[in-house]
């Protein structure tokens, strides 16, 4: 179909490939309408007779009628050159195997609440195909995508029961069956809870960044096959709750009647994943005051005239970056980026401290975040090793508010900013802010001061958190206590009314109190957590040191010099060899390599008996559906049956001749390398 791009193909403007898989091509195209589109090429359709063709056909516009959030459109099919077209819903932001491989080479684990609702929306969709008595047979993080709002979207539906005869044979030559059930693999009869099998390897690959049931990158097919057959996995790891990893657990059960189904999956991940957002929608008081500060200190660097003039911005609230407040989350967080960059873009302008319009990748937010953070540590402020792109993506939240706080601390001490106690009364006027500014002496002892504080420097994070923690706690009004000087006012508003309106105060001032306790014992176990992050951090320091030490570096020295000799003493040895073992050696190398051959020949002749196995049941269950039809030819059918029955065993017979003969070959060959080697 490259022949097509940039043509129109029954209404569709091909643009790109995009990308092929195992069964299909991908491209990009646009409708009439002026939508993007996902054109799927069928490569195997015109392999087809023109019976499985209509029912290839009829398999796609079933799927047609399924409108789900979390599962992709299909919008149209139709047959182009002798070749099946499938016109989809389109996935801006790619799939889900893509995202995996993103966060494993950044080395970030996904956190639990993303995990949980990745579950949700994928055990979401399944729930809705299984009502429709539709399963997928193919689930995997390939087939899942990713919207433009960030949202999964499962699709390749219907193809799965379309290729089940191919599929065995397709991944035992250019695949690996990592999301297959048991059942399925063994051609089995199967059901519903099939897919959940391939949904609890995917929500395992999530947490541990690899398949339950592959072990290295060298496993063979057939000891993969054995895994999954045994279904035995190594437990996820203890940093998520032990509901998710019962959930997966759950998921990835050899027996179908002891596996959960899609309803159960769904209505625990719903029930937990809303713990998370409730949680979340709790106050964070230390995000507030911190926010507080971060509001005042904007004003001191003169964000207005600076900042959101040049780039036409509205100033932010004071709770802007500390509330999940109802605003665009992806227009806070580039709001955030634009601003952390103006900030360390403030000591290299001598002359103009205009902010000035940066290219940032407004399709990916994670992309961003990532440079984000690798551009902050460059610029030298210390993060947690864990700190990831998900802490930031929101644009609000504690690693927000700490990052803004750290870069206007820096500016602020930069331009030697020094404030004086306020003085209240007649002396009100006479208040202000000393602003000195330095010149380079000054500035060399403040980095020599900044440098003796290292240390110190090191646990900000926590000292920040204990800082606002203490302001809170010393900035509490005693609403009792009333002003000599404030004069009562008087009302017309009736007593009964201001009643209502006191007990009505009175409940909210109860619900925020309950809810201070709550962060406060958050607050106690997060200082715990920073405390044993710093005391890791200093050990980490001292066995840097260590290793940097001259006796390691003369040990290194030692081992290479001693990997230099070997392959001079290998040569030695080789050379010492009569030349009659040396052909002998030879002659044992070719005879195990015509024996791994031979195995590698028993293998496919294993795999060909599979697909045979399959064929003669298919052409049994035909058998037995024209069985009514046919009355009159029942003693033929009977013959087949009884032919087919024979051809079976003739073969079982030939493949364990094969066995056999293979076997007796390679302890044959054992024996021999074994003589000789005495």
């Amino acid at each position: 179909m490259s022949q097509f791009i940039d043509q129109e193909i029954n209404g569709y403007k091909v643009q790109k490939a995009i990308g092929e898989g195992k069964f299909s091509t991908v491209y990009k195209a646009m409708n009439k309408e002026g939508n993007v589109v996902a054109l799927k090429k069928i490569k195997i359709f015109d392999m087809m007779d023109p019976k499985q063709r209509e029912k290839c056909l009829k398999e796609v516009k079933l799927m047609q009628p399924l409108d789900h959030p979390n599962i992709i459109k299909y919008l149209d099919s139709f047959i182009y050159n002798n070749e099946l077209i499938i016109a989809t819903e389109w996935a801006e932001r790619g799939d889900l195997k893509k995202l995996i491989k993103n966060a494993q080479s950044d080395d970030t684990p996904f956190e639990e609440v993303q995990l949980w609702n990745y579950i949700l929306q994928i055990a979401s969709a399944l729930d809705h195909m299984h009502e429709k008595r539709i399963m997928h047979r193919d689930l995997k993080p390939a087939n899942i995508f990713i919207g433009g709002d960030g949202s999964l979207k499962v699709g390749d539906l219907g193809l799965g029961r379309i290729f089940s005869s191919e599929t065995i044979e397709a991944y035992s030559k250019v695949g690996t069956p990592l999301y297959m059930s048991p059942e399925l693999l063994h051609g089995e009869g199967y059901d519903m809870k099939s897919d959940i099998w391939s949904l609890g390897c995917i929500a395992y690959e999530m947490a541990e960044f690899k398949s339950p049931f592959k072990q290295s990158e060298k496993m063979s097919l057939m000891d993969l096959f054995n895994n999954i057959t045994k279904g035995e996995f190594k437990p996820v790891s203890n940093r998520y709750s032990q509901q998710l990893r019962d959930v997966i657990e759950g998921m990835i059960v050899v027996d179908p009647q002891k596996r959960l189904d899609a309803s159960t999956v769904l209505q625990k991940s719903k029930e937990i994943h809303n713990t998370f957002l409730d949680s979340k929608k709790t106050p964070q008081i230390i995000n507030v005051l911190m926010m507080e500060d971060i509001y005042e200190k904007l004003s001191l660097v003169q964000y207005h005239e600076y900042f959101c003039i040049p780039l036409k911005k509205k100033p932010v609230s004071k709770y802007y970056f500390s509330l999940d407040e109802n605003v665009n989350q992806n227009q806070r967080f580039y709001y955030f980026v634009e601003l952390c960059y103006w900030l360390m873009s403030l000591p290299k302008q001598k002359k103009s401290k205009m902010a000035q319009p940066i290219k940032l990748n407004y399709h990916n937010v994670e992309e961003t975040a990532r440079k984000l953070l690798i551009d902050i540590k460059a610029w030298g402020i210390k993060l947690p090793e864990q700190l990831g792109s998900p802490h930031i993506s929101q644009g609000c939240g504690d690693m927000v508010c700490f990052i803004l706080n750290d870069l206007l601390n820096r500016e602020l001490i930069r331009v030697n900013f020094k404030f004086e106690s306020p003085n209240f009364g007649k002396d009100m006027e006479s208040s202000v802010i000393q602003v000195n500014k330095i010149d380079d002496e000054d500035l060399v002892e403040i980095q020599e001061e900044e440098n003796e504080n290292e240390e110190v420097e090191q646990d900000e994070l926590t000292q920040s958190i204990l800082f606002y923690h203490k302001k809170y706690n010393n900035e509490q009004t005693d609403y009792n206590q009333v002003p000599q000087d404030r004069q009562v006012i008087e009302t017309k508003v009736a007593i009964n009314e201001w009643t209502k309106e006191f007990n009505r105060v009175e409940k909210e001032f109860s619900k925020f109190e309950a809810n201070l306790k709550v962060n406060k014992l958050y607050l106690k176990d997060y200082e715990r957590t920073i405390m044993s992050i710093s005391k890791c951090s200093k050990q980490l320091s001292l066995l840097s040191e260590h290793l940097k030490s001259n006796e390691v570096q003369q040990i290194q020295q030692q081992w290479i010099d001693y990997l230099e000799l070997i392959p001079k003493l290998e040569t030695k040895v080789t050379e010492s060899i009569p030349e009659d073992i040396q052909i002998t050696l030879k002659q044992n190398r070719n005879k195990i390599s015509d024996l791994q051959l031979q195995i590698s020949q028993l293998n496919k002749g294993n795999s060909e008996k599979l697909e045979i196995d399959q064929q003669l049941n298919q052409q049994l269950l035909d058998v037995k559906e024209r069985t009514p039809v046919l009355e009159d030819n029942r003693s033929k059918q009977k013959q087949l049956i009884n032919q087919l029955r024979n051809d079976i065993r003739d073969m079982d017979i030939k493949i364990g001749i094969m066995q056999t003969q293979i076997s007796k070959s390679y302890f044959h060959t054992n024996d021999v390398l074994s003589d000789e080697e005495f």
